[in-house]
């Protein structure tokens, strides 16, 4: 998680987007963003465990760079046989938009650029990577319903006082 301080700051991500030599056509970039097809639903959020993985220099592998889930070792079975019946592979690779509890529900999972990785890496790659969450925010001003769900339970916590016990 220490690699995620290094990430830009909100604000000056949202400079980035909104300069026009970088990105182009602003305001298609940062118009709101349209609903999900159903083609985008059924989508893979991203090309790991399907077209990639990442061997480190040890023989482990992992479904991606950022992606740290050992997945098995290339010093002790075949590669062949890690990517064909490895069940954190196929875990990963059975992700899909519309079963992402969270994601699915966001008006941004159509154009959303969710890593499982930076996901997994917050605790679960099925959940939503809060840097992506921020990135889409930025990017065109409406809150991701991850940021939506994430200050609602804020609003309805319960703060408690711890009295000393009197002896």
């Amino acid at each position: 998680m220490s690699i995620l301080n290094l990430r830009i700051p909100g604000s000056e991500l949202r400079q980035v987007f909104r300069n026009e030599s970088l990105i182009g056509n602003v305001q298609e970039f940062c118009a709101p963003p349209q609903p999900a097809s159903e083609d985008e639903l059924e989508s893979f959020p991203c090309s790991v465990g399907h077209t990639a993985c990442y061997i480190s220099p040890y023989g482990d592998v992992f479904p991606c760079v950022q992606f740290p889930l050992p997945s098995g070792n290339v010093r002790r079975q075949k590669f062949l046989d890690i990517w064909r019946y490895s069940p954190q592979l196929a875990d990963v690779s059975s992700i899909r938009a519309k079963n992402l509890p969270v994601c699915s529900t966001c008006s941004h999972v159509g154009s959303c650029t969710r890593c499982p990785g930076l996901a997994y890496m917050e605790g679960n790659m099925h959940g939503p990577s809060t840097a992506d969450c921020e990135k889409s925010f930025q990017r065109t001003g409406i809150p991701s319903a991850n940021m939506l769900r994430k200050s609602k339970l804020a609003s309805t916590a319960q703060l408690v006082q711890i009295q000393p016990l009197m002896m």
